[in-house]
């Protein structure tokens, strides 16, 4: 069903708001309009996720992050996460990406960039990610990296084994006291059926007296 409705015409320097005529009514119906109402069908709308590579460092010396971003935002916009790092300067370069949330990101539809892409062919993500069990990681690594990956490692071996001490330590202290207060207690049960001895012996005596 059609609706009648009338606008107003402005017309000459004084602005006087006179009625339409009659013939130049609009008929809009009411598909029309409602077409154009905006429906709510309740569906969420999934966040676009890409993850790039965010220039850091000088001019002429640039480093790069590995963040995860939203992809509607700007370039430079609020990082979601940041999972690894990048630095081309080097020989061989520095590619440092952490594979576990690497692979969450990748399991939950982000879309890497070109770039990151090769990134983590070279890490072995991309294999992993695939099903390959065997992929492994062809980056390249300096003498010195690998000297510092191996003082982490024995530090974190050291830090382990100091952690796994304490705790051996601590169970033993604990076993002490409960055997401790095991022997208290049993000392004290002794002592108290002792007393009792004694005093029904004591009894029996005065009874025979």
């Amino acid at each position: 069903m059609a609706e009648l409705f009338e606008y107003p015409v402005v017309r000459g320097p004084s602005h006087l708001v006179r009625r339409v005529p009659e013939k130049a009514l609009v008929r809009v119906s009411h598909r029309s309009r409602a077409a154009s109402t905006p429906i709510d069908t309740g569906v969420t709308t999934q966040v676009a996720v890409r993850i790039r590579l965010k220039r850091m460092g000088k001019i002429h010396a640039p480093q790069y992050r590995v963040v995860v971003v939203d992809s509607r935002k700007k370039r430079d916009g609020r990082v979601i996460e940041e999972i690894g790092i990048y630095d081309a300067m080097p020989n061989p370069s520095v590619i440092r990406i952490d594979s576990d949330r690497a692979q969450y990101w990748l399991g939950v539809g982000a879309q890497p960039s070109d770039q990151v892409r090769r990134l983590l062919v070279l890490t072995g993500d991309i294999a992993k990610f695939n099903g390959k069990k065997d992929a492994v990681s062809r980056v390249l690594i300096s003498e010195k990296d690998k000297a510092a990956l191996a003082a982490e490692a024995v530090k974190a071996a050291e830090a382990e084994a100091e952690k796994s001490k304490a705790a051996a330590s601590a169970k033993k202290a604990e076993e002490e006291a409960q055997a401790a207060a095991e022997a208290a207690a049993k000392a004290e049960a002794e002592k108290a059926e002792e007393s009792d001895e004694a005093a029904s012996e004591e009894a029996a005596s005065g009874e025979d007296a």
